[in-house]
């Protein structure tokens, strides 16, 4: 697992990240809350950040495409 993600325009530190809302991950938009705040992270980079946390989360998407 990779120590630092990107959300958003910020770089984040995993051991900060407190939860990852992937309710629109078919939209390819997340919520990542942290110690400093909260961003949300659209296209590509929600892709990466899903599966830079929790692959096993994209599994609607993949769904969806397939």
């Amino acid at each position: 697992m990779p120590s630092f993600i990107r959300a958003g325009a910020r770089i984040v530190n995993v051991d900060a990240v407190t939860s990852v809302d992937c309710a629109r991950i078919e939209e390819l938009l997340v919520i990542v809350r942290h110690r400093d705040g909260t961003e949300t992270v659209t296209g590509p980079d929600a892709i990466d950040v899903v599966m830079a946390l929790r692959p096993s989360a994209l599994t609607p998407l993949m769904k969806r495409v397939a």
